[in-house]
């Protein structure tokens, strides 16, 4: 309703900028007809109401209504953010909801797929409208990569302050400043290639980014170039002998383990073990990576459920918060779980790895 949304101030400015306009436009009335029409005639003034509404915009200083009128329905907006590194473009979810403090989810899409196209299959801005979450998804450019792959395999893009991660955490600064966003609940996601720059960047900007989230994505450590890039999407990470044996060290018989590494930063990975793209091997090297990076002293318990269609294991400190999960849904191939058909690379089959991922970030403590 109007009432609950303008204040006295502004319904005294809609009231003395009518009557100006009225007057302008060549009648002049008594005050009260701004509040109510003349009781006796029932009659209005005679000067066409086209000319009292020109006249009304010139007076009206109406960018309070039109903010007003925006937030009643949300938004699906397109900008872009230049900065040292480079240029990107990006489209941005506003929920009809919006308001200051909301939280922020960053969505890096996947080869051959652009913003639009991924929130569309991811079905994430659904989510957003929802729970009530601003969604940002950062745009890669033909230029860069003619399939509009993220480079992630590149040295220049594993690293902080350098190459297309810059752009990203600078885009998500803006977006965070600019929307008020809490700055302890941004996250950030992505499908293939999109999830191994999501999770660079939510590593090496963990002072901005709260939770990773990763769909068919792989480690990026080791991978140094597109030869090495594509060996570890076919077999796994050449880490993966040295995390093993870090991981054996810290293993009993009832699951419990104890690390010594730094952060808590919590992770959730999603992955089809009928992936022909990246094997997902990926998956169990890039969790196995986290654990011992992530979990510094940190008592934690494994516990695995399997399902028809999925296998998740999950990691809880001992307060049950969530650490880490890893979800493996079977017969799935390189898509995103749980997706629309109207967008690519999704399954529609899967759990819904948009709902799933959102209830994880927000259960972020």
């Amino acid at each position: 309703m109007m009432k609950d949304v303008l204040n006295t101030k502004l319904m005294f400015k809609l009231r003395n900028a009518l009557r100006a306009a009225i007057k302008e436009a060549g009648k002049s009335v008594r005050p009260y007809w701004v509040a109510k029409v003349n009781q006796r005639s029932r009659s209005v003034p005679s000067t066409p109401f086209s000319a009292i509404w020109r006249a009304l915009k010139e007076r009206l200083e109406v960018p309070q209504l039109k903010h007003i009128n925006e937030q009643r329905e949300n938004r699906f907006i397109a900008g872009s953010y230049t900065n040292f590194s480079g240029s990107l473009k990006y489209h941005l979810f506003i929920p009809s909801n919006y308001h200051a403090g909301m939280p922020l989810l960053v969505m890096l899409h996947g080869c051959n797929q652009d913003a639009e196209v991924f929130a569309t299959g991811t079905r994430m801005n659904l989510h957003a409208e929802q729970l009530g979450f601003v969604v940002l998804y950062p745009a890669q450019s033909k230029l860069a990569n003619v399939n509009k792959c993220w480079n992630w395999y590149k040295p220049i893009n594993q690293y902080r302050d350098m190459g297309e991660p810059a752009v990203i955490a600078g885009m998500t600064k803006k977006i965070i400043n600019k929307y008020k966003i809490n700055p302890h609940k941004v996250y950030i996601a992505g499908l293939s290639a999109g999830a191994a720059m999501a999770y660079i960047v939510g590593s090496v900007y963990s002072d901005i980014y709260a939770a990773i989230g990763v769909h068919s994505g792989l480690l990026y450590r080791g991978i140094n170039n597109m030869f090495s890039a594509l060996a570890a999407m076919k077999t796994g990470s050449e880490q993966i002998a040295k995390i093993e044996e870090l991981q054996n060290k810290n293993t009993d018989n009832d699951h419990h383990h104890t690390t010594n590494l730094a952060g808590t930063q919590p992770l959730i990975i999603f992955h089809g073990d009928s992936d022909q793209v990246v094997d997902a091997q990926n998956a169990t090297d890039l969790m196995a990576y986290h654990r011992q990076k992530n979990l510094l002293n940190e008592q934690y318990h494994k516990q695995t459920s399997t399902h028809d269609s999925h296998t998740r294991t999950t990691y809880q400190n001992k307060k049950g918060e969530n650490l880490a999960e890893q979800w493996i849904i079977h017969g799935a191939g390189h898509a995103w779980s749980g997706g629309s058909r109207d967008g690519n690379f999704t399954d529609e089959n899967g759990p819904d790895a948009s709902l799933e991922m959102a209830r994880f970030f927000i259960g972020v403590n």
